[in-house]
């Protein structure tokens, strides 16, 4: 139960980790350089929490405390992001489709 119970935690971790660092890289920040670093501070922050679940369950706690702190940052910095249209777009789709219906 214990090592089915380890591997649905790293299989978790891993998820998060991967979501976190692909939301910071394709995220509107400013700078490449910028959203990559962020991007690879927060996967190797997914990789210290999962070998650290492995550690002894008093350093296990607050790591995966403080890293499910910083997912629930991320998490509500990504919600707060405005949809906008006002973007650069590739040229096929860069126009928003339209219909006029005449008649039935």
């Amino acid at each position: 139960m214990r090592i089915a119970g380890g591997l649905l935690l790293g299989v978790v971790l891993a998820a998060m980790s991967g979501w976190g660092a692909l939301a910071l890289y394709y995220s509107d920040l400013p700078g490449h350089s910028l959203r990559s670093g962020l991007a690879v501070a927060f996967a190797l922050a997914g990789l210290v929490a999962m070998v650290v679940a492995l550690a002894p369950r008093q350093w296990r706690r607050k790591f995966l405390a403080g890293f499910l702190a910083l997912f629930a940052v991320l998490l509500a910095w990504w919600s707060g992001i405005e949809p906008s249209n006002e973007r650069d777009w590739q040229p096929e789709v860069a126009r928003l489709a339209h219909a006029e219906i005449r008649g039935d």
